[in-house]
């Protein structure tokens, strides 16, 4: 099934995972894995993993796989009030 077009606005999935994220750094000083972010919503591994490469195509996420919690939130985030 083809992806629908992208057109840089979260998904409902997308903007849960957001706001986990932004809960997470209220409360911890280095980023989450992508395992805890999937455990935290209740969601798999490769759900998760999934949605944080949608939202750093759309701009709302740095992630660099090469390192142990190499997730960061983007400026853009702030855009969205959460």
């Amino acid at each position: 099934m083809p992806r629908p077009p992208n057109d840089g606005t979260p998904t409902k999935g997308e903007l849960d995972l957001l706001r986990e994220l932004v809960d997470w750094y209220a409360d911890n000083p280095y980023p989450p894995s992508i395992r805890e972010l999937g455990e935290r919503l209740g969601c798999s591994y490769q759900w998760a993993h999934a949605r944080v490469l949608s939202l750093e195509e759309k701009g709302y996420v740095q992630y660099d796989a090469r390192i142990h919690r190499g997730l960061y939130v983007t400026e853009k985030v702030e855009e969205l009030g959460l």
